[in-house]
């Protein structure tokens, strides 16, 4: 089975946000909304070796490999088992057809 038939077999519909530019008003720049969607989305815990290419500070095993039929952005968030993660790294997989992206888990800092 090709990695693009498991992306298709065993994927499942993700939540994802897309961040927008900012409006500027009265001088001050004002975030605008983000855009929810969804995305067929196959996803794995990251390897040890990919985890420890990972910058210092950054090797946690709170990071996901994620295989996407619609092209991910960095900065998108994306819901994975309930929990809110955000693209750190984004590449073309499969010549325009898959995306790969890997996202970290998104802590509240409070």
């Amino acid at each position: 089975m090709s990695a693009a038939d498991v992306v298709r077999r065993r994927g499942k519909t993700h939540n994802i946000e897309r961040p927008q530019a900012p409006t500027i008003t009265d001088g001050f720049s004002i975030a605008s909304a983000p855009v929810a969607s969804t995305v067929w989305a196959h996803t794995q815990p990251l390897s040890m070796e990919q985890l420890r290419n990972l910058p210092p500070g950054q090797n946690s095993s709170d990071w996901r490999n994620v295989w996407s039929m619609q092209q991910l952005l960095i900065k998108d968030r994306i819901q994975i088992d309930g929990q809110w993660f955000i693209v750190q790294r984004e590449e073309e997989w499969v010549e325009g057809q898959f995306w790969h992206g890997q996202a970290s888990i998104i802590r509240d800092t409070l």
